[in-house]
């Protein structure tokens, strides 16, 4: 049976993939691989067994692999996809905790958690706009693994919970300390993704003792807030070049939308009140608690971490003495309609996270906070 919250997710990866379609030029060939790999997401959610599941985001993986500009990422995303088609062959043949190490291995690679971090940094470097993509689709990933691996592998997933919150809190710190140094807006958005990935991992680590619905949350916030992040970075690029953080980069006078797009979006990634970044990270903390408060403090210093690297980024990159007048128009028409839905959807899942969190208690009743 279909529940509400696959099909609340398929909205959200749908919304997510659109945005560097509408912000990215790609010619057409690019534009149909990359909706091949929503499309592949959305079939891994509503897959009935795991193995299909499974063999779908690999499929998706490898559509990523093809645009994403990178030889280093291409190999790191095409291994992520060989250890999810392992997690698929391994409850296949009901080897439950082999499939539990290839998900979160694949995770680990596709979200660029620290020391796992070298290809999506490269794609962050190379093409931008195809971590936004990567980030669309993550949802479905941590879907299936919830759904379909947790179930087979209940006892491992229970005793590595504890290792896996510290790692992914370490890493999350890691990450943070990157983009308080970090010379231009790529190598920012690529350390703010690594430090998200290390927040997921976590979060899907707590799930196992039960916390499904903080890594549910994560997902949807590093898919929406995050992605939002990635687009607004490539918007600002398609009319700039890119971005060195120095002072008195001064594009909010020709580019004010975009300006503070970017900075909602950013804000939104590390817990901005009323949006669902807090709800996200409030039951990630709780959860954190429960599991190691040693993983809880590294979390806290992580984003506070990133919090300064990202005002740091956005005095660097908007404000100040313009160094030269642009050009190029803001944000289109098209742009700030998509825009205002993913801002749409991330204040009324801040604001009322219940619609969100019952649709994920029908399906995990464990997963209360």
């Amino acid at each position: 049976m279909i529940s509400t919250l696959q099909l609340v997710l398929a909205v959200i990866i749908a919304v997510a993939s659109s945005l560097p379609m509408l912000f990215v030029d790609h010619a057409p060939p690019a534009r149909g691989v990359r909706l091949g790999a929503a499309v592949a997401a959305i079939v891994a959610l509503f897959a009935p067994v795991g193995e299909i599941a499974f063999a779908a985001l690999a499929v998706g993986l490898l559509f990523h692999a093809r645009t994403c500009g990178s030889r280093s990422g291409a190999a790191g995303l095409a291994l992520a996809a060989a250890m999810t088609l392992g997690a698929g062959l391994a409850l296949a043949l009901d080897l439950g905790a082999w499939a539990w190490v290839a998900s979160i291995a694949a995770l680990a690679l596709r979200t660029g958690g620290w020391p796992l971090h070298v290809g999506t940094a490269a794609i962050a470097e190379r093409r931008p706009g195809a971590l936004v993509d990567l980030a669309a689709t993550l949802p479905a990933a941590v879907f299936v693994h919830l759904h379909h691996v947790l179930p087979a592998a209940p006892e491992l997933a229970h005793a590595a919970a504890p290792v896996a919150v510290v790692a992914g809190a370490a890493a999350a710190v890691i990450g943070g300390l990157a983009s308080v140094s970090a010379p231009d807006l790529r190598r920012l958005w690529s350390a703010s993704y690594s430090m998200h990935g290390g927040m997921l991992l976590a979060a899907v680590g707590a799930a196992g003792r039960g916390h499904v619905a903080a890594a549910i949350f994560v997902a949807v916030s590093f898919a929406l807030a995050l992605g939002g992040f990635g687009a607004m970075v490539v918007a600002i690029e398609s009319r700039t070049g890119p971005v060195t953080l120095r002072a008195g980069g001064g594009r909010s006078t020709s580019f004010p939308r975009i300006t503070w797009t970017f900075a909602f979006f950013a804000a939104a990634g590390i817990a901005l009140p009323g949006t669902i970044g807090f709800a996200a990270d409030d039951l990630l903390l709780h959860a954190l608690w429960e599991e190691s408060p040693l993983a809880s403090t590294l979390m806290l210093v992580a984003s506070a971490l990133l919090a300064v690297g990202l005002l740091r980024g956005f005095s660097g990159a908007f404000l100040g003495s313009p160094l030269k007048v642009w050009t190029a128009g803001d944000l289109s028409m098209s742009e700030r309609w998509l825009s205002g839905a993913v801002i749409a959807v991330l204040v009324t899942s801040g604001i009322y996270p219940m619609w969100l969190l019952e649709s994920v208690l029908q399906v995990y009743p464990v997963g209360a906070p």
